[in-house]
């Protein structure tokens, strides 16, 4: 209808975390790799990212975040 398409990309989750990471970084840092949470029912809530100026802070945030499923 208006010419343009747009494509969506599987991984767009994925990206946009990795895309707020960077910023994160840039901004305090250090920041830990992404974790995704889901809900009960295994859909995608959110992706918990720590941020700090502290390196000590992120290996401890890196550990934890760790346990879940990390991208």
């Amino acid at each position: 209808m208006f010419g343009n398409t747009v494509a969506k990309h599987a991984d767009a989750g994925q990206r946009l975390a990795a895309w707020y990471r960077d910023r994160l970084k840039g901004v305090f840092g250090q920041a830990s790799r992404a974790r995704l949470i889901r809900n009960h029912k295994g859909g995608h809530l959110y992706y918990l990212i720590w941020a700090g100026r502290n390196e000590t802070g992120r290996k401890i945030a890196t550990d934890i975040l760790k346990q879940g499923e990390v991208v």
